[in-house]
């Protein structure tokens, strides 16, 4: 196996698995989404009518509400490659040398690693975030259950 074709499998394989992390990373910000929805509705429906709502309830909600929002901040703004594009590839080096074809996509596969290497970061950060007002909408709304007791 000459280097081409080494360079290429091992490029290859880190952007799969890039790939795979940017959409274990979508499928928390879901998670996430899916869970502040549901704490939003039990509280809603638990102090729907009742008058004088505390206010760690009402900073819970906020909380719940800031999660999701940065959760699907981090859904809107995944954007990643996968290349290549099929098409394009054909269009261009169908008819050319197989060595040139793989170098070519080397650069390619390197360029939306990189890419998508400052996008994770990004995306990190979001997650973090929603984490944050998560715990914080968790933590007011114990505040308020703990302070009944």
């Amino acid at each position: 196996m000459n280097s081409p074709d080494i360079i290429f499998q091992e490029v290859k394989e880190k952007l799969n698995e890039q790939l795979s992390s940017i959409d274990q990373i979508s499928n928390k910000f879901n998670f996430t989404i899916a869970f502040d929805g549901l704490v939003i509705a039990g509280i809603i429906q638990g102090f729907a009518g009742k008058s004088g709502v505390s206010w760690l309830i009402k900073v819970s909600v906020m909380a719940f509400l800031v999660s999701a929002l940065f959760s699907g901040l981090g859904l809107l703004l995944r954007k990643y490659r996968r290349d290549p594009d099929p098409s394009k590839l054909a269009a261009k080096y169908l008819d050319k040398d197989a060595e040139k074809t793989k170098k070519a996509l080397i650069g390619n596969y390197i360029e939306s690693y990189s890419k998508n290497t400052t996008n994770i970061k990004r995306l990190g950060f979001f997650y973090i975030l929603s984490v944050i007002a998560l715990f914080a909408g968790i933590i007011f709304m114990a505040s308020y259950f703990l302070k009944g007791i």
